[in-house]
């Protein structure tokens, strides 16, 4: 049996509301030479029967059930599964147009195929490519704090990636991380690759939820991201010979908003031990060089960690 061009993969877990508008729209498409992986992970509602009922029905779906254990979990084991010459992901509560994998497939062959979406839901917008382009991977990741086609490479859906290079090189979720994992596995990607294809196509449904849940950040939980994340970012940097500060800074400040969400909700000697800890391991440098040069607010974080007792009173109005 040959292999399919693509593995879709989809990671699913407690979205029955959604799920079959999600696996209808694959199965639409025009081009159909795909594999559909749905990953059950554990959920506890009837998603696992609806994926098996789609398993029933069409040979190109195929369902695997396991313990939960988090979105990357479930992403691996597709990945570990995948025997397509490319692999794409979609999330379970999104869709895709009809055209949606004939749109990628008509361009040359490349490492990675980057295409635009748009939001429906609670938001509608759109992120539209301007033009097709092949560009260096360095010059994305060094530009895209200003050109607005680059934004979406913080997400892993919306993209084709070759599987041989996936598997050649080990690249994986980290599953340690449940912030900002995503972007991880496309700074891993990145090392391995030259060129990226931009597609002026914005194919990709992104459901946009009204109150999407925040991933609260203890000082031991913010430690593992930012230290997971950095070892990514400097593989990058030595496999590119470039630095990429902006991505360093977005990342660190969005695991450290997150830390002081957490901090809100500690009782007044627990944050004084979450602070403690941070200014000892961080120190203020670290502060300094996430806040790009907002004074004001930088010398507020500095009376949170210098004097718990005035954060804990400034936190909490």
């Amino acid at each position: 049996m040959n292999s399919p061009k693509i593995s879709v993969i989809v990671p699913v877990y407690n979205v029955e509301k959604y799920l079959r508008r999600c696996i209808d729209s694959i199965l639409a498409q025009t081009f159909t030479d795909f594999e559909l992986l749905l990953i059950d992970d554990g959920s506890k509602d009837k998603s696992g029967e609806i994926c098996d009922e789609y398993a029933k029905k069409d040979s190109r779906v195929r369902v695997f059930h396991k313990e939960n254990g988090g979105v990357s979990s479930a992403r691996n084991l597709g990945l570990d599964n995948a025997s397509g010459e490319w692999v794409c992901f979609v999330d379970s509560d999104d869709m895709v147009k009809p055209e949606y994998f004939a749109s990628f497939m008509m361009f040359p062959d490349c490492d990675l195929i980057v295409g635009g979406y748009r939001e429906f839901g609670f938001s509608e917008k759109e992120y539209f490519i301007s033009s097709k382009q092949i560009i260096k991977i360095t010059n994305v990741l060094k530009e895209i704090e200003f050109n607005t086609d680059f934004v979406v490479m913080f997400f892993p859906w919306g993209k084709f990636f070759k599987n041989d290079i996936i598997k050649k090189n080990g690249i994986t979720f980290n599953e340690k991380m449940r912030l900002a994992e995503d972007f991880v596995f496309i700074i891993d990607y990145s090392a391995s690759i030259d060129k990226v294809f931009f597609v002026p196509f914005n194919n990709y449904l992104y459901r946009k939820e009204e109150n999407e849940k925040k991933h609260l950040m203890n000082y031991d939980t913010f430690s593992i991201h930012v230290q997971s994340f950095l070892q990514s970012y400097n593989r990058l940097c030595i496999s590119t010979n470039s630095k990429y500060e902006y991505i360093k800074t977005h990342i660190c400040s969005l695991f450290f908003y997150n830390f002081l969400d957490f901090l809100r909700t500690c009782q007044k000697n627990k944050m004084k031990g979450e602070c403690f800890s941070f200014a000892k391991h961080y120190g203020y440098s670290f502060i300094r060089s996430i806040m790009r040069g907002r004074k004001f607010f930088r010398l507020y974080l500095y009376l949170i960690f210098a004097m718990p007792s005035l954060g804990f009173y400034i936190l909490k109005r």
